[in-house]
């Protein structure tokens, strides 16, 4: 995922790794967890993929470990 940390919330965190800052975006990789974008939600802003589930509507994600 890329975007600003304080666009984020996080719960249940397992496995969470900072991986670079890109410019004004931070990078991260996490194993499982809950991840809620509180910003404009869109592609251009991050990405995700793995095993997870998708709201949509409330813009969370919760990764599953495989």
């Amino acid at each position: 995922m890329v975007k600003h940390f304080d666009k984020f919330s996080f719960s249940n965190l397992f496995g969470f790794v900072h991986l670079a800052t890109v410019g004004e975006k931070d990078v991260i990789a996490l194993n499982s967890g809950k991840v809620h974008n509180k910003g404009d939600g869109g592609w251009d802003n991050w990405g995700f993929t793995g095993n997870y589930d998708y709201d949509p509507d409330r813009m969370t994600v919760v990764f599953k470990q495989r």
